[in-house]
């Protein structure tokens, strides 16, 4: 072998072989130099949706896919998953989740991880999925994907429509406030049957579904369901209809209201055997109420019920009263408290009107009238009754009046005075001190007894407007002045009055019962205490005569005079 020619060939190879690796390294070098314009390697965390998943049988939840590429830089951390309607911007928080959203969910880099999310924030509230995407069925809706320090990730999703129809709702306040019905079905467009597990309805107090079973699968076909419940005193109620499927239907309803009450209960100390209801259907009521039955709550726990067929018979239509006389013989049973509610033929009740019966003694004033005398201002008469209810003897001890107490020989008979019988009277004449300077106020008097079987006391108060004046008519007269005629009216205010009196107006009645009244001139005719007046009434008395006519002075004060007769002359 020629050594020359070897040394040649390798120097050759030597030379091929760099100019390989020189090309190589220089291509490397050259391709970095032309691609690192077009590659921007991340810096932060980027997330991706991979999948929405939402199944039309179980709308319980939906699932989000997501993945952290293999090329973000660290960790991704998402802090919030939102849900918006197509072309609409607002965002609907998804609160609960699996795993939990709470401190974040953690995707590794290169991970994928499935979210199931369960409920969502709406108008404040937390609202299950099953509830929203009842609401938004059929509609596009887009889910984001918040992480930490990055742009949201965005997928839509289209939900499949499933709707349930309510129809035929019957709340009818005339029939019944304890029962209702209505009618459920599948909406023709939807894409699977439903099958309902419960009805909620709250605020119906006692509910119960009657008809049909649930389970129940609802198609296109009605379904009706009827209930047991109290909806007495509702404005509205939400139906909530809960589905096998997850899927959640609400149905708001307005309802027609009934409002009715006692106003008033009524003892008659004069018939013990029976008492007044007066029931009111207040303006607001939908519709009339009939009263079945009422109810007499006892303070010993006892309930006794009176029911009527009458009761029924009259309508109280709305704002309307109606009295009705409800039989029990209280006569025992006095004194104490007992609750009145009424029920109704439409399945409602008021609620309990509190009173008292009439205490075992009754003491009556029978002389209100005459009790205080203007010619006599030191002294009244009393005349009390001890009622013929009553159920015991009384012994009157002591009167009250003006902060005097009338006890022993102030009064005549003395007092304490006894036995007065139920259904037996006694006049007393007591002093006091003047009350002329009270003359036109109110002044009761307090007066005690005791029965005499118990010892018990027992006060009863009389109120009286003291009088201030009197004045009457003394004379009546017919006269004519320059052709016009007129009655001659003359009016006396008593001596013993404690006010002057301003007259207000004449009226005159006719023999046909007719009245016809003549307003004074105001504040112009004044009756001084002791001193009389006339006063013309202008009357066109020619036509009556032969006829009694009555005529009634009355004061501004408020007094008027005892009517006063005459005779119109025939000549």
């Amino acid at each position: 072998m020629n050594l020359k020619t070897d040394v040649k060939a390798i120097s050759t190879f030597m030379i091929i072989i760099l100019i390989v690796i020189s090309a190589v390294v220089g291509g490397i070098i050259s391709y970095m130099f032309t691609i690192a314009q077009f590659i921007d390697l991340p810096e932060k965390t980027t997330i991706v949706i991979t999948g929405v998943y939402f199944d039309v049988k179980d709308a319980s939840s939906f699932t989000v896919s997501v993945l952290n590429p293999s090329y973000s830089p660290t960790d991704a951390n998402i802090t919030r998953i939102s849900i918006s309607l197509e072309e609409e911007t607002q965002l609907y928080d998804v609160i609960t989740t699996s795993p939990s959203i709470r401190n974040r969910i953690v995707v590794q880099i290169g991970e994928a991880k499935n979210i199931t999310c369960f409920s969502i924030l709406q108008d404040g509230a937390n609202v299950t999925w099953g509830r929203f995407v009842s609401e938004v069925a059929g509609k596009t809706v887009i889910v984001h994907v918040f992480a930490e320090g990055f742009s949201a990730a965005n997928m839509e999703m289209k939900i499949p429509f499933v709707k349930l129809n309510v129809a035929d709702l019957q709340f009818n306040p005339l029939i019944s406030f304890k029962k209702f019905n209505f009618t459920l079905l599948n909406d023709a467009q939807s894409e699977i049957n439903l099958t309902i597990k419960q009805i909620l309805v709250p605020g119906v107090s006692g509910l119960a579904l009657v008809s049909p079973d649930l389970p129940c699968t609802v198609t296109r076909e009605p379904v009706q369901f009827v209930f047991n419940g109290s909806w007495h005193g509702l404005a509205k109620i939400t139906l909530t209809i809960y589905t096998i499927e997850g899927w959640i239907f609400t149905e708001e309803i307005e309802l027609a209201r009934v409002q009715a009450g006692i106003k008033k209960v009524v003892f008659d100390e004069n018939c013990t055997e029976r008492f007044n209801v007066t029931v009111i259907n207040f303006a607001e009521s939908a519709n009339y109420v009939n009263v079945l039955k009422f109810f007499i709550a006892l303070d010993n726990g006892t309930t006794i019920t009176k029911e009527e067929p009458e009761y029924q018979t009259p309508r109280i239509q709305p704002n309307t009263t109606r009295t009705f006389t409800v039989d029990w013989n209280w006569t025992e049973y006095r004194g104490r408290e007992i609750g009145i509610s009424a029920y109704f033929l439409q399945d409602f009740g008021t609620s309990t009107f509190a009173t008292k019966t009439p205490q075992p003694v009754i003491v009556k004033l029978l002389n209100k009238e005459e009790t205080f005398n203007l010619q006599d201002k030191k002294h009244f008469n009393i005349t009390l009754q001890n009622h013929q209810s009553s159920l015991y003897a009384v012994n009157i001890t002591k009167i009250v009046a003006k902060g005097d107490t009338i006890n022993g020989t102030e009064a005549n008979p003395p007092l304490p005075y006894g036995l007065i019988e139920p259904n037996s009277t006694r006049w007393f004449y007591c002093n006091i001190s003047d009350w002329s300077d009270q003359a036109g106020e109110n002044l009761t008097l307090t007066v005690y007894v005791v029965a005499n079987e118990t010892g018990e006391e027992y006060t009863f108060n009389f109120t009286f407007t003291l009088p201030a004046a009197e004045f009457k008519i003394t004379n009546v007269t017919c006269i004519e002045i320059n052709g016009v005629k007129y009655l001659n009216i003359t009016v006396e205010n008593m001596n013993y009055s404690v006010w002057n009196l301003t007259l207000a107006k004449i009226i005159i009645v006719l023999p046909n019962q007719t009245k016809l009244e003549q307003i004074l001139p105001a504040n112009q005719i004044t009756v001084n205490i002791g001193n009389t007046t006339i006063v013309l009434c202008a009357f066109n008395w020619s036509g009556y005569k032969g006829q009694t006519v009555t005529v009634t002075v009355v004061s501004d004060e408020g007094i008027e005079t005892p009517p006063y007769e005459y005779l119109i002359p025939t000549s």
